[in-house]
């Protein structure tokens, strides 16, 4: 089966189209990683801890994933997912860049909020970008997709009016998404995020006096 040129897309050994329950069980042993994670950080992580906590033997893990670079793969895989599935429950085509950044910015909130494993788990392979070639080929496209998405939308919005006509996509989506990073910790989510966002979006709004904070409650 030939293997797929997008980093991201980790393909099992599995035949082509995968089963679902191959998927589940990439979903299973993906969450098993981040729990993992989450608990013992980059240092702790051993394979033999993952297969048990995902209910599999480490043949299942090693068939399924391929190492620890196709682990890393799966976790980056599952949390692109994860942000994927927010926002396509309420995409609509026709919204303005303005509406699709503030979707983003919405959705962002929200999968940190269902999924409290992702942060502290992207905090902690984030450490390692530039040291573990394995991390840095899943994580470095992970990143780069959000930008080119946040850009598109950034362009979207200063071609069809909603957003500032002197905005720059290419160097306001990496700090948004610095910004984003920021407001994402624990403490600032549940409690100031609205205030910020909405700060946020009137910087870069056509109509900075609009009334943002109220779509984040």
């Amino acid at each position: 089966m030939k293997k797929s040129t997008d980093p991201m897309q980790h393909v099992s050994p599995d035949t082509a189209p995968e089963s679902q329950i191959a998927r589940r069980r990439r979903r299973d042993i993906a969450l098993a990683a981040r729990a993992e994670l989450m608990e013992k950080g980059f240092e702790g992580l051993r394979m033999r801890s993952v297969a048990e906590r995902a209910g599999i033997n480490i043949a299942t893990l090693d068939y399924h994933a391929g190492g620890k670079d196709g682990l890393f793969a799966l976790v980056a895989e599952s949390i692109s997912e994860d942000f994927r599935t927010q926002y396509l429950s309420t995409f609509r085509a026709e919204a303005t860049g303005l509406e699709r950044l503030i979707k983003q910015l919405v959705d962002f909130r929200q999968v940190r909020l269902n999924h409290p494993d992702i942060a502290p788990v992207m905090a902690s392979l984030g450490r390692r970008i530039g040291k573990e070639p394995g991390i840095d080929r899943f994580l470095v496209p992970l990143r780069e997709r959000w930008v080119r998405a946040l850009s598109d939308t950034l362009a979207l919005g200063r071609d069809d009016g909603t957003l500032r006509a002197d905005l720059r996509p290419e160097a306001a989506a990496p700090l948004i998404i610095w910004a984003l990073l920021g407001m994402g910790e624990p403490g600032l989510l549940r409690t100031r995020y609205p205030e910020l966002a909405a700060e946020l979006l009137r910087a870069y709004a056509a109509e900075s006096s609009q009334d943002f904070e109220g779509r984040f409650t």
